[in-house]
C-alpha cells in the first residue's frame, strides 16, 4: 500500500489519515447512546494531475450518519451522507503558477453543498494575459448550499 501511495500519488511520506467523530454525547458503556457519527480519511502531501489543469494536493472522503425522529412514522431513523474535501491547484498559466483552492462537496438528505475557498493572495498573469493580476480585492469565497435535486 505504501508503495502504491508513493508511486501513484507521489506522496513523499505515504500514508492515510483517519478520524472519527462519535456524536456530541459519549457514553461508552452503551452503544445505544450514539446519535451521530462522521468518519473521515485523507491523503495529504500528494500530487495528482488531471488534464494538466487541476493538481490535487490533498484528497479526503467523509461518511456521515445522523439519527433523527420522524413524527409521521413515529420512529427514529438515520440520515446518511458523504462528501469530498481537500486542496487543489488550478493551473491556468503556462509558467506553472496557479490558484490554490480548498474545496468541500457534501451530499446529505438530498441536499448538495459546495464550498470553495481561494487561498492564493494574488494571481499574476491570469488566464495567460501578462499584465492581468487578480488579487484579494475580489471575493475569495463562494458558497453554494441547500440545492435540492429531484
Amino acid at each position: 500500500m505504501s508503495d502504491f501511495l508513493e508511486g501513484f500519488f507521489e506522496q513523499k511520506d505515504p500514508g492515510i489519515d483517519f478520524s472519527a467523530w462519535l456524536g456530541s454525547d459519549r457514553d461508552f458503556v452503551s452503544l445505544e447512546s450514539l446519535d451521530s457519527i462522521v468518519l473521515r480519511g485523507v491523503l495529504r502531501n500528494m500530487h495528482l494531475k488531471l488534464f494538466d489543469i487541476i493538481e490535487f494536493r490533498e484528497i479526503g472522503i467523509e461518511l456521515s450518519a445522523c439519527e433523527y425522529y420522524d413524527a409521521v412514522q413515529d420512529k427514529t431513523l438515520w440520515d446518511f451522507g458523504w462528501g469530498f474535501f481537500g486542496k487543489l491547484n488550478i493551473m491556468l498559466q503556462s509558467n506553472g503558477a496557479g490558484i490554490n483552492v480548498d474545496y468541500l462537496l457534501q451530499h446529505t438528505n438530498e441536499v448538495w453543498q459546495l464550498c470553495l475557498r481561494l487561498t492564493s493572495n494574488e494571481w499574476k498573469g491570469a488566464f495567460g494575459i501578462e499584465r492581468l493580476t487578480v488579487s484579494t480585492h475580489v471575493p475569495r469565497q463562494w458558497h453554494i448550499s441547500a440545492l435540492q435535486l429531484q
